[in-house]
């Protein structure tokens, strides 16, 4: 029964190797991104200052800024980053970056997060695309959260607005 330890130890890594490579799956280079429309009740010249507002609080971390301001075309394009933490959540915290455009029209805005790179300190480079689904899966729920972020300040400036409509005096006036 010498054998058994290396049945044990085989069908171990029999059972891992599945679990180890689906880390690896790679996202289609399509996917890689995050797009979302959203309707608020403002006119564009007032959504953009709103959203430059924003991003200007938003992207003041060393390596952010926002790149592009181009108010006829109403378009706003900005460079950002962030952490996402692999494995347990505690052990590695993973720097990634992004760009952020945010296209204006009347009564909506749509919010494209794309060019989507992951650091590490252990290629030459130093940075890479972000290829693998399970850094993928880390970063979109981060990017979500931007998105909504952002909504959330012009519904809460809109709603702000729409209280001060019947006063004489408001933030506006002081």
């Amino acid at each position: 029964m010498k054998t058994t330890p290396m049945l044990y130890a085989a069908m171990a890594l029999l059972l891992a190797f599945p679990t180890g490579c689906s880390r690896m799956q790679v996202v289609p280079e399509g996917e890689r991104m995050l797009r979302q429309v959203f309707p608020v009740a403002m006119e564009k010249d007032r959504i953009y200052d709103c959203a430059l507002e924003w991003m200007a609080k938003n992207f003041s971390a060393s390596g952010e800024e926002v790149l592009v301001r181009d108010r006829e075309k109403g378009r706003l394009i900005a460079r950002g980053t962030g952490y996402y933490h692999e494995y347990l959540s505690v052990f590695v915290k993973r720097p990634f970056s992004y760009t952020m455009t945010v296209d204006v029209r009347d009564t909506r805005y749509r919010v494209t997060i794309d060019n989507l790179n992951v650091y590490y300190e252990n290629t030459l480079r130093g940075r890479s695309a972000l290829r693998y689904r399970f850094e993928y899966d880390r970063v979109l729920p981060k990017l979500r959260r931007l998105c909504d972020d952002l909504n959330g300040h012009l519904t809460s400036l809109l709603k702000e607005k729409e209280g001060r409509d019947g006063e004489r005096n408001g933030d506006d006036d002081w």
